[in-house]
């Protein structure tokens, strides 16, 4: 499938406005809607990925993931990471959590390194650890219609 999203605006106004390196999410323009995440199959920590101007590929076990804002969030998961995240109890504990992987009781402190949920659909999530960036992926290809 491929989707023209008419953002070229949108991205002009992204790198006069904040150099588009500050982006956490694909600006307006690429809002779009790619359905509804099946069951999450894998849960994968420190990938590495950075969105740019939220028109940049992750490619990952050699399947590329194009990010996206959904136009149906409604019928996404809040927060996708919620059962990964460690409780408050837990913190400094050494106890691993339900829904987190044994061993992992800490997140890199690379930067652009963070948490891939596949789900699927074709439909994954990604969020650095350090929270400032995250967005939703799919394997539908994806022109954004600018580049930075």
């Amino acid at each position: 499938m491929r989707i023209r999203s008419g953002a070229a605006i949108a991205a002009t106004l992204c790198a006069a406005l904040t150099g588009c390196s500050q982006v956490s999410q694909p600006v307006p323009g690429a809002v779009s809607y790619h359905g509804v995440p099946g069951a999450q199959t894998s849960h994968f920590r420190n990938v590495e990925y950075d969105l740019g101007c939220g028109d940049t590929t992750l490619i990952f076990n050699h399947v590329t993931w194009y990010p996206f804002s959904p136009s149906n969030p409604d019928e996404l998961p809040a927060d996708p990471l919620e059962k990964y995240r460690p409780t408050a109890s837990a913190v400094g504990s050494g106890t691993t959590q339900p829904g987190q992987l044994e061993g992992d009781t800490q997140t890199s402190t690379e930067t652009g390194a963070g948490t891939l949920l596949i789900y699927d659909g074709g439909l994954a999530y990604w969020e650095s650890d350090s929270g400032d960036q995250h967005t939703w992926l799919t394997t539908d290809e994806i022109d954004y219609g600018w580049e930075c």
